[in-house]
């Protein structure tokens, strides 16, 4: 991971998602500016030219409630509006814990390996 002041703050987690789906060949529009803890809320949006994701991030190291997210992203899916996936990204020290949102609750992505940075 690039060492900078960007990622050494309390928004590492979307930092380090951003410059890893940017590697992998998506345009990334970061949403916000700051992290919250509200329930549900996308931070990043990426696309490349077979999908569009929309990934709500968060890191151990902060706050999260994983049911709280999960349904009220669940919600969105359910709503219809978002015209991609939603995802749930979780950062832990070495790699990331990711879920595809479905109307009925979340399906984890990989093992917990398979998108380290």
């Amino acid at each position: 991971m690039v060492r900078s002041a960007e990622f050494q703050t309390s928004r590492t987690a979307g930092y380090a998602a951003k410059a890893m789906l940017q590697n992998q060949g998506y345009e990334v529009a970061k949403v916000l500016m700051r992290s919250t803890t509200k329930p549900g809320t996308i931070g990043l949006i990426a696309w490349n030219h077979l999908e569009m994701l929309f990934i709500c991030i968060r890191s151990y190291r902060g706050r999260y409630h994983l049911q709280e997210d999960i349904d009220a992203l669940s919600r969105l899916q359910r709503s219809g509006t978002y015209p991609g996936d939603i995802q749930y990204w979780v950062r832990d020290k070495t790699c990331w814990v990711r879920y595809r949102i479905c109307v009925g609750g979340a399906m984890r992505l990989g093992g917990p390996d398979d998108a380290s940075d």
